[in-house]
Parts: structure tokens; sequence; C-alpha cells
């Protein structure tokens, strides 16, 4: 089985320290950050994982065969310009045939199990399941009481995006973790070099297809983007 892992990003939101360290190279509990992902995926099953490179590509590489791949077939997709999170993905398009894929963002550090969201994704027979989670965010999916993706909202601003026909639009944050069919990769082929996840599953989801959500609730999640939350990491599982 394939993942991928969200690698490229250029960790701003770090201040200095994301200058010069990559998000996924972070420390905590004695691990990086990519190697905490590494490991949980290895568990469900995952054989091959695919890496999108930018930002301190060098140093993630380095890292990678230091640490002998995580005992696992470690591929890269290299961005000479940032893609955003579905051109990311579509590069990596050749390096993810199989069955579904695990993509799964760098800073994500969570104790959610991944073997029944798979579960869940292939017994409904989704193109696309999202891990998600109750949320304040300003922009949150939004799904109907089926847990199929209706819309997108801008809670600020009232901007917002709904599939047709849809009723209920109960709003949700994604957790940064999905699995993505076949199906659904082969489709994002079809679209420009650089865009948003959240215009292909909307895209996906007003065509008919089934964009379902896997709700994380009561799992412990913590998004690294920040010092302040990797200090949050820290005080839980140590330096």
């Amino acid at each position: 089985m394939k993942a991928m892992v969200l690698c490229a990003g250029l960790g701003t939101r770090l201040g200095t320290l994301g200058k010069t360290m990559p998000k996924c190279l972070l420390r905590a509990g004695g691990r990086t950050l990519l190697e905490h992902v590494a490991v949980r995926l290895a568990s469900a099953g995952v054989t091959t994982l695919v890496l999108n490179l930018h930002h301190c590509a060098g140093a993630i590489r380095a890292h990678v065969i230091d640490r002998g791949g995580f005992g696992l077939e470690v591929l890269f997709s290299e961005e000479e310009a940032l893609l955003d999170t579905g051109g990311g993905v579509r590069r990596a398009g050749p390096l993810l045939a199989g069955g579904d894929v695990i993509v799964h963002n760098c800073d994500v550090v969570t104790d959610l199990a991944l073997e029944p969201l798979l579960e869940f994704h292939r017994r409904h027979r989704a193109v696309a399941t999202l891990a998600t989670l109750p949320t304040d965010d300003t922009r949150v999916l939004l799904f109907d009481d089926a847990g199929a993706l209706s819309g997108w909202r801008n809670r600020a601003s009232g901007e917002e995006r709904l599939v047709p026909g849809s009723r209920e639009h109960r709003p949700r944050g994604f957790g940064c973790i999905q699995v993505l069919s076949q199906r659904f990769l082969a489709g994002l082929a079809q679209r420009p070099e650089r865009f948003s996840m959240v215009h292909a599953w909307l895209d996906a989801a007003c065509a008919g297809e089934r964009i379902l959500s896997y709700p994380g609730d009561g799992a412990f999640w913590i998004d690294v983007g920040t010092p302040e939350k990797l200090d949050q990491l820290r005080a839980r599982v140590g330096p």
C-alpha cells in the first residue's frame, strides 16, 4: 500500500525556525514529525512512502537516508515551485499508482487509528474520505447528515460554495488526513498544475462522486504549524 506525506511547505508560521528547518524535521518525543507519521503509516500497512519536496529538500532526503527510509520504500516528488495541496498530489500521481492512497500532512500528529479509516473508505466505496474534526476555524467544509461533502464556507466573509441538491450543511474541519481512490487521483491529471485540493473535492462532489467525512472526534490531534503548537506537543510527548 502507498501513502503520500506532504512535506513541501515553507513553514512560514514557524517564523525564524521555519527558515532553516522544514516542518517535517522538527523533533518531539525523540523523533522528527516525519518519522512520527511514517511509523504510523507503516503500522497501517503502508509499504511505499512518497514525499513531495521543495523547502530544504536536501535536508529531508538526508534524514530519510539516515533513518533507513523508516523501513519503507521512499520515493520523492520534487516541486521547483510550490504546487499547493492538490497540485502536489497531482505531480506525484505516477508514483502513487496502485490501490487506495493515504495522504497525510507532515505536521499533523494524532493517535487516530488509520486502519478503521481505510476500512470505512472501502466499505462505503468513496472516491475520497476525509478525516474531519469539530472546528472553530473561519473556513470550513460542509457535510450533510449522511456525512457526504455538501459544500465549503468562509464563516467570516459569508462566501460559500454548495453542492447542488444538498440540504444539510454541517461545518467540520479537515484533519489533514485523507484516503484517495485511484479514480479520484486519475481525475487530478485533468486539472491545472497548481490548485487547492478543496476545489478538487468540491468538483467531484458536484459531479455526483462520494466524498465522505470520517469523524475523528475524541482523538488526540495537533497541527504543529507554530512554535506554540510545537511546545504543546513536546509537553505531551517529550522533546
